[in-house]
């Protein structure tokens, strides 16, 4: 393997790959013991769902 100077290699990783697969969270929210929040999901073709306490509250369309 050649040695090459930091930064002048091509990745196999682009941006586009992680934000493709990455999970966005939003609207957090605590109401007594619950924890609400809204997870906008790209590999479902950026569906929004609402999750409480870790659990999706609507179910998948």
């Amino acid at each position: 393997m050649e040695a090459k100077p930091c930064g002048s290699w091509k990745s196999p990783i682009t941006s586009a790959s992680i934000v493709e697969s990455s999970i966005r969270l939003s609207e957090i929210c605590v109401d007594g013991d619950d924890l609400y929040w809204i997870e906008l999901r790209p590999q479902e073709k950026g569906r929004a769902v609402i999750v409480k306490n870790g659990k999706d509250i609507l179910p998948k369309p």
